[in-house]
């Protein structure tokens, strides 16, 4: 409801408008309204958390799906006669050296650059981090 400022109840009242004189009053609702709003940190991390959670989870699942799915794909080919040629060393690091070869390419133009740089610095993380665990 518009009252006037002569009319305004300190603490219950915000402005409206351009006049300085046209205020509103809040109310019980509005007021609860306000507190609602000032204590959605807790119910927002809370939801955050759960579905963090719940990613882990499936991300663990994709993964280990995945991982069967390949397993049974190389399987089914070798039923069907093709041969399967595990990669040494030598060939698995000459082929990471040709695919990073056409990392630049891909920066900025197939992948955001600020993407890229975040996924490249946290990939160089885990790396090192994998690195560490094994020693």
């Amino acid at each position: 409801m518009l009252v006037r400022a002569a009319d305004h109840r300190p603490g219950h009242s915000a402005r409206l408008g351009r006049s300085p004189h046209a205020r509103y009053e809040l109310g019980a609702a509005g007021r609860r309204r306000h507190h609602q709003q000032k204590n959605l940190g807790q119910p927002f991390a809370e939801a955050q958390e759960a579905l963090r959670k719940s990613a882990r989870e499936a991300g663990k699942l994709i993964k280990a799906d995945g991982r069967r799915e390949n397993v049974e794909s190389i399987e089914a080919m070798r039923k069907r006669g093709l041969k399967i040629h595990t990669l040494t060393p030598e060939i698995n690091a000459e082929w990471d050296r040709t695919v990073e070869q056409a990392w630049p390419k891909i920066r900025g133009t197939v992948v955001p650059a600020d993407i890229y740089d975040e996924v490249m610095s946290q990939l160089k993380t885990f790396r090192a981090a994998q690195e560490g665990a094994r020693k």
